[in-house]
C-alpha cells in the first residue's frame, strides 16, 4: 500500500500540527487510525478522525492490543466504499 509521510508545516507548535491533519486527510482515499488500548479516541490521532469525517474521507479506528492485534473500535465509512477491504479487528 503506498503511504506519505507528513510532517507539521504552515504554522508554528500545534497549529503546524493541526494543519498537517487537515492536509494529510484531504490527500486520502481511507483513513486507518490506531490507538492504543489504554486510550481509544485520544490525542492527535482522534483530531485526524474528526477531520476525516469533515471531508467526508472514510475512516476506520482500531485499537491495538499488547499482543499487536487489532480490534475495531468504530468506523465512519457513509457509501461502505471500503468495508471489505479494510482489516476486520
Amino acid at each position: 500500500m503506498p503511504y506519505e509521510l507528513y510532517r507539521p508545516g504552515g504554522g508554528v507548535g500545534r497549529a503546524g500540527v493541526f494543519f498537517r491533519d487537515i492536509e494529510m486527510v484531504s490527500e486520502s482515499d481511507l483513513v486507518l487510525a490506531l490507538f492504543p488500548e489504554s486510550d481509544p479516541m485520544e490525542g492527535g490521532t482522534a483530531h485526524v478522525v474528526e477531520k476525516a469525517q469533515d471531508q467526508r474521507v472514510p475512516v476506520y479506528a482500531y485499537t491495538v492490543d499488547d499482543d499487536l492485534k487489532l480490534h475495531r473500535l468504530g468506523e465512519w465509512d457513509a457509501d461502505e466504499a471500503w468495508s471489505h477491504t479494510v482489516p476486520g479487528g
